[in-house]
């Protein structure tokens, strides 16, 4: 067992470590990148998924303190035929001023969590204004051209550029990329959840220096 300063207990060196995160910052597969490290799919696999824990421990240090910083809140449903809610929340999180999104699964529903992704047809209902409590809810439909269609009810309109804008975009994102998990089980959901948060709100940083600094200051365990 090689000793490693980024990763307890590795089976990696610590440049085949670092190659391993630059391959996963870069969002290849777990084939992929065991097939170019000479690792098997399952080591690979298993590194993967600690990786993905430490990306939901960093996640959750922001997103506890979102109940005292007055952001907008949302729940996402199913929907049904008439655009309106046809089951219990399934996701529920928030969107900051600056547009960062925090998102969780509730834990009782992750199958439908996931299905519901997958449809592309969803309601949203949430706190628009937290200083007046006024609240919007929205039918979402992820199939409906390159944005998808985010359908107002109760004379809520999104105004443009402002944070729930990226909630669309957001949610395309998270089913294109579970698309391409083929097969992902639903209990691992949430942290492909969590990663996909990750990705999203920090697109225009170095996945892979977060990564790297985050083992830096403590190991990956």
């Amino acid at each position: 067992m090689s000793k490693n300063k980024y990763a307890r207990k590795s089976r990696m060196s610590e440049d085949e470590f670092k190659k391993l995160v630059n391959l996963f910052a870069l969002d290849m597969d777990a084939a992929s990148i065991a097939e170019a490290l000479g690792f098997s799919r399952n080591t690979v696999n298993a590194y993967l998924h600690r990786i993905r824990r430490r990306i939901a421990e960093h996640s959750m240090q922001f997103s506890l303190e979102l109940q005292t910083l007055g952001e907008r809140f949302f729940v996402l449903r199913q929907a049904g035929r008439r655009h309106e809610p046809a089951g219990p929340v399934v996701i529920y999180g928030a969107i900051q001023r600056n547009r960062t999104i925090y998102v969780d699964v509730h834990a009782e529903r992750l199958r439908e969590a996931l299905d519901t992704i997958f449809s592309g047809r969803m309601f949203v209902e949430g706190t628009l204004d937290p200083m007046t409590g006024e609240r919007f809810s929205t039918y979402v439909d992820l199939d409906f051209g390159e944005e998808g269609v985010f359908e107002p009810k109760q004379g809520f309109v999104v105004q443009r550029h402002s944070p729930a804008e990226e909630l669309p975009r957001f949610l395309l994102f998270t089913r294109s990329r579970i698309h391409r998990l083929r097969g992902i089980r639903a209990e691992v959901f949430p942290l492909h959840l969590k990663e996909t948060e990750f990705r999203f709100n920090f697109s225009g940083v170095s996945i892979y220096s977060m990564l790297m600094r985050m083992f830096t200051e403590r190991r990956l365990e």
